[in-house]
């Protein structure tokens, strides 16, 4: 999974360790609720509760379609504009 994350730490390479710490594990309305972290590794946190359909759909892309989801959310984060990612 290195290869997923490479490119999404460089877009955050500007943000405070702080900040790059709570985009891998906060959930996020633009990705419908889960965490970075979670949707780029394809699968929920352990301690996270029953999943909805929605989610499950989303952690069930293939690989390279999770990864530009995150990594435009990353974008979005980065730039400070608020989008909805689809």
């Amino acid at each position: 999974m290195p290869e997923l994350i490479a490119p999404v730490l460089a877009c955050l390479a500007q943000q405070a360790g702080s900040e790059v710490h709570a985009f891998w594990i906060t959930g996020a309305d633009e990705l419908n609720e889960l965490a970075p972290a979670e949707l780029l590794a394809g699968c929920p946190f352990d301690t996270r509760g029953a999943l909805h359909a929605s989610q499950q759909a989303l952690l069930g892309l293939p690989s390279q379609q999770r990864q530009q989801k995150v990594l435009a959310f990353a974008q979005q984060q980065a730039s400070g504009k608020a989008v909805v990612i689809g």
